[in-house]
């Protein structure tokens, strides 16, 4: 089975474009719908959030991103094309995670020694 180059976009930009529209939805309309502002005899504004208006529209937004995903994004794709498109997003994130795990970081952003690479800090041998 063959994989289509063409086709190895789609689920980067997909979830690109889903995670910056689902942000700003949380953001502004969605401050509308699960957010309270009360306010009090002195003048003051006291500011809420519901949690469960909260839980409610994260999980309107999760399903939506679901549908249009499967039923219009990736129908047309083999699992296997997703599995390799996701991939495109997911190795180069992680071997940035496994730079910054591994790599030591002797020297912070003022350019001086950090606690960890001091040898004063390291831990005693017994």
């Amino acid at each position: 089975m063959n994989i289509r180059v063409r086709t190895l976009w789609r689920v980067p930009v997909f979830g690109l474009l889903s995670s910056l529209l689902c942000y700003w939805l949380t953001i502004f309309p969605g401050y509308l719908f699960y957010v309270k502002r009360t306010e009090l005899g002195d003048g003051s504004v006291e500011v809420s959030t519901d949690p469960l208006r909260t839980l409610l529209f994260e999980g309107v937004l999760f399903l939506l991103v679901l549908l249009v995903g499967g039923l219009w994004a990736f129908r047309p794709m083999t699992r296997r094309e997703i599995a390799c498109s996701a991939a495109l997003l997911v190795l180069p994130l992680l071997a940035v995670v496994l730079a910054q795990l591994l790599l030591p970081s002797y020297y912070n952003k003022f350019g001086q020694e950090s606690r960890a690479a001091s040898p004063a800090f390291s831990p005693s041998r017994a």
